[in-house]
């Protein structure tokens, strides 16, 4: 249990990384704060999706243990967040949670060619 928890911590932090980099592209331009909080958060989803699977699949050096069904969670999580943040229907948020799950469970087949 304290690893899997270690594991979260590992994904709030690529979480809040994302969300930095994303506030920090968009503090200098002039847009809303609803717009900034919107495009923080989405990145904060996607980067929490990016931490989950870099410390729950075990080809990632960071990893802290191996688990496909954390990452799935994860990813359907992230996705459905993000959905929420983006205040989309209820076919579209399922559509979301599908392909945020199945990005999960793939782990670092994708998620190694994502470069900031």
């Amino acid at each position: 249990m304290k690893k899997f928890l270690m594991g979260l911590m590992l994904a709030g932090i690529f979480a809040g990384i994302f969300a930095l980099y994303a506030f920090s592209n968009l503090f200098l331009d002039q847009h809303s704060i609803h717009d900034l909080l919107i495009f923080v958060a989405s990145f904060a989803c996607l980067g929490f999706l990016i931490g989950g699977i870099y410390a729950f699949d075990d080809r990632s050096e960071l990893k802290i243990v191996s688990s496909a069904m954390a990452r799935t969670l994860i990813g359907v999580g992230a996705a459905a967040t993000l959905s929420f943040i983006l205040n989309w229907n209820n076919d579209l948020m399922t559509l979301s949670g599908l392909i945020g799950g199945a990005l999960g469970y793939l782990g670092m087949t994708w998620a190694k060619y994502v470069d900031f």
